[in-house]
């Protein structure tokens, strides 16, 4: 495989093993060794995977109690059985003994062959596998590697266990949810191990560019400490003495003839969005960053009457159509037939034995440069015999940076606004890419003017505001 920079990625022929075919993808010839890690690296194989790397999930004799359930049942009422087959998807299984020293060796031989470890054997989660591999520090000298621990190798917090709630908890993430004056609530399933996740599959494909001996720690604290790390910004320079912002007549669910519909409208939608929905009042109302109370008294009634007497299909057909910020709350079985997405065959079907056929998103992004695998999750300990079998070594791929940092020879054009792109450029940038953030000089990204300029900030006041400056570090600016 060939980049950009005229890296060589090495090719390697492949047996069956566990049975799973890859007709294409940018990581064809790349082999990545999973070793523990939880939800984290499960989702951050599951991706490489999904781009033709060859992955090889490592488990304990009898397989990882958080992901197997040997007795058959229909997958919605088993949720280990449901997360292994969505997050081991297209990946080969093997089993090892860790108390055993001829398996040690050859797990140790299998790491040192491999072009990316990742490691997680530090992610000591309540019920999940605990990570005593007793793997020989020896064998990953050299290998790319993607360490992922809940809190990171060293701190107070090292070795403290955790669950999903304590990471939403001690990262702020928690901190945000809820109504103000009410308890903190944390968001349903895993999100700060999948927000570890993506992380880590960003900074493996890193690891394959920079080559040999590159060893890049993910914690997930540190991780969901980012993902809201505007709201950090924002308190750095205005105080603000409440947790959490109130709900907003502009900017909330309302109930609906059948369910929920959310209003999400900006200063510039409101007059769109007072004449779609025929209601006048909305055009002179407080902007959505403010809460003002007379606007509570008088929308609000109105508000709510008027999602009353729609369904949900309604009120996001009227958005759709007059292409304003109206939006229905839709349910799981939904979202898995709803038009957009079937449309975009966001979601793939493949039979898994004992659980039948399953839906699951097939892919991150669309391309028509490859394919993407889509694959079942491998039968317990399918690969073991063929791939700790004893194999030559082969030359590891990658290139040298010049400056130390990982991207020093890559150019990236931001033109992004707000969060996604400038979050997702903002990392290439720290990597050390030249990223060339663009924007029009009569249409900035609005996070120019995210918090209003206070005392000491007047000047260039368009240049200060901390949540634009944290999302835009390290990279220049170009106004075309």
């Amino acid at each position: 495989m060939s980049h950009g920079s005229g890296v060589d990625f090495p090719k390697r022929s492949r047996a069956a093993g566990g049975g799973v075919s890859r007709r294409s993808g940018p990581l064809l010839d790349i082999r990545v060794v999973e070793l523990g890690g939880g939800v984290a690296c499960a989702f951050a194989g599951r991706w490489l995977a999904a781009l033709g790397a060859e992955v090889i999930r490592v488990e304990p004799m009898g397989g990882d109690p958080a992901w197997r359930d040997r007795v058959p049942r229909r997958v919605d009422t088993n949720k280990g059985l449901a997360r292994h087959i969505y997050l081991n998807a297209a990946k080969r299984s093997v089993f090892v003994d860790p108390g055993s020293a001829e398996q040690g060796a050859r797990l140790a031989a299998l790491l040192s062959l491999a072009d990316v470890v990742l490691d997680g054997t530090g992610w000591h989660a309540t019920g999940q596998q605990s990570g005593s591999w007793n793997v020989d520090p020896t064998a990953l000298a050299g290998v790319p590697r993607v360490r992922v621990t809940p809190f990171g190798d060293d701190g107070p917090y090292a070795a403290v266990p955790f669950t999903p709630f304590t990471l939403s908890a001690l990262s702020g993430l928690m901190w945000y949810g809820g109504e103000t004056g009410g308890p903190p609530l944390v968001q349903w399933g895993d999100q700060v191990d999948y927000f570890a996740g993506l992380h880590a599959f960003g900074a493996a494909l890193t690891t394959l560019w920079s080559g040999p001996g590159t060893c890049l720690e993910v914690a997930a604290l540190e991780v969901a400490a980012a993902v809201v790390g505007h709201h950090t910004s924002r308190y750095s320079q205005v105080a603000i003495d409440r947790p959490r912002t109130p709900s907003r007549v502009l900017w909330r669910l309302y109930e609906t003839a059948d369910g929920w519909a959310g209003l999400s409208c900006l200063s510039r939608d409101q007059a769109r969005v007072a004449n779609a929905m025929e209601v006048p009042e909305i055009t002179a109302a407080t902007p959505f960053m403010g809460r003002n109370e007379e606007d509570e008294a008088v929308l609000r009634p109105l508000l709510e009457a008027w999602f009353r007497k729609r369904t949900c299909a309604e009120v996001e057909a009227l958005g759709l159509r007059e292409r304003v910020p109206l939006s229905a709350v839709r349910s799981v079985s939904e979202v898995a037939i709803a038009p957009h997405a079937v449309h975009r065959e966001l979601f793939s079907r493949h039979a898994n034995e004992g659980a039948g056929e399953v839906l699951q998103p097939a892919r991150l992004w669309r391309t028509d440069a490859f394919d993407w695998v889509c694959a079942p999750a491998p039968k317990p300990d399918a690969d073991t015999h063929e791939l700790l079998e004893p194999r030559p070594s082969r030359p590891a791929p990658g290139r040298k940076s010049r400056s130390g940092l990982p991207l020093d020879d890559v150019r990236v054009l931001d033109l992004g606004q707000v969060w996604a792109g400038p979050y997702a450029s903002m990392l290439l940038a720290d990597q050390g890419a030249d990223v060339i953030k663009i924007e029009s000089p009569s249409r900035w990204d609005p996070n120019r003017c995210g918090v209003p300029p206070g005392a000491g900030r007047e000047k260039d006041w368009w240049n200060t505001c901390a949540y634009f400056q944290e999302y835009s570090r390290n990279k220049r600016s170009l106004g075309l």
